[in-house]
């Protein structure tokens, strides 16, 4: 059962109600600069079914929680098990967002190539060739290699459509923040 956006919920220890699109917004923005948490919103929006919007976010307000996995470790466990299942489009992202984090590519392929003695090594190799190319394709792009999770918005309401019209051309953002470099 979910709640209607932008209506808290409780959390874990039911200590104090949680409004799980605020905690996305501020969980993006803390990751990719500000605005890009709306943006986000807007993407998660083009989920038809409330029940698995909702679940999406309650998993952004978890993955806000670092206390005990940081941001990299949770992106890396999500890029390897996402490979794992074959859902190599977003593992692909998984791999791209490491990299705005400034993970350096060859801890990325590290964790993909150990992946090998869970699945195989045919299959990590289809996961590795994959995220050899959201790597370089993030090396090119940078930011804007992730643009699809951010689509323009004239402003997000939590009670109207916040998709595009289905002719618009994708947005593009702006991020002030360059590629870091790696070693």
């Amino acid at each position: 059962m979910g709640s209607k956006e932008g209506e808290p919920m409780a959390n874990r220890d039911d200590a104090a109600p949680v409004d799980v699109i605020a905690t996305t917004i501020r969980y993006v923005d803390g990751i990719f600069g500000a605005g890009t948490g709306e943006r986000h919103v807007a993407f998660l929006d083009r989920i038809q079914n409330e029940a698995l919007r909702d679940a999406v976010h309650r998993c952004h307000a978890m993955e806000a929680e670092t206390v005990h996995v940081s941001l990299e470790e949770n992106y890396l466990l999500g890029m390897c098990v996402l490979a794992a299942l074959r859902s190599y489009a977003t593992a692909a992202m998984f791999a791209k967002v490491l990299r705005h984090l400034g993970t350096p590519p060859p801890k990325i392929l590290e964790a993909i190539g150990r992946l090998g003695m869970w699945v195989g090594p045919l299959p990590a190799a289809e996961a590795a060739l994959v995220v050899q190319k959201a790597i370089a394709e993030y090396e090119s792009e940078g930011f804007e290699s992730l643009a699809v999770w951010f689509p323009a918005v004239q402003g997000v309401s939590r009670h109207a459509s916040t998709m595009p019209p289905r002719a618009s051309p994708p947005g593009t953002l702006e991020h002030p923040a360059p590629a870091r470099g790696y070693k």
